[in-house]
């Protein structure tokens, strides 16, 4: 369980993995991902969080290198146990210093907690193209 300040993006830690198969995903310090061969890549996002409230939104956004690339959200149309908001986009990776990571948001005016364990909350990249 990962605890998210409301109004404010906070780095997503996902710190599980369950394929990794070059190991370019650090779940322990960074939490980024650093693809070490250049391409486009696929990727697909999404945070699920505790105890919603009707009509807050949740935000889920894609970092490269720091900077929001793409994001994805969703509000609440009642209030519910949990909510999620996934995102996806193609990004361009040099396959050396480029990363990406994951932040959230969320507006319901008291920290609300990542669901744990919820199978709502993922990060997945594919090379889909070495160009």
């Amino acid at each position: 369980t990962q605890a998210v300040t409301t109004a404010t993006f906070t780095k997503v830690q996902y710190a599980t993995k369950t394929r990794d198969t070059h190991g370019w995903y650090d779940n322990v310090t960074n939490y980024r991902y650093t693809p070490l061969a250049p391409g486009t890549y696929m990727v697909a996002v999404a945070v699920a969080f505790d105890s919603v409230t009707a009509t807050k939104e949740v935000i889920v956004s894609i970092y490269r290198n720091g900077a929001e690339l793409f994001r994805g959200s969703r509000a609440a149309v009642s209030a519910s146990t949990f909510h999620d908001a996934p995102a996806a986009c193609l990004v361009a990776m040099n396959g050396a210093t480029d990363y990406l990571e994951v932040f959230a948001y969320h507006d319901h005016g008291s920290d609300r907690n990542i669901t744990a364990g919820a199978l709502a909350n993922y990060f997945t990249a594919t090379r889909v193209s070495n160009i």
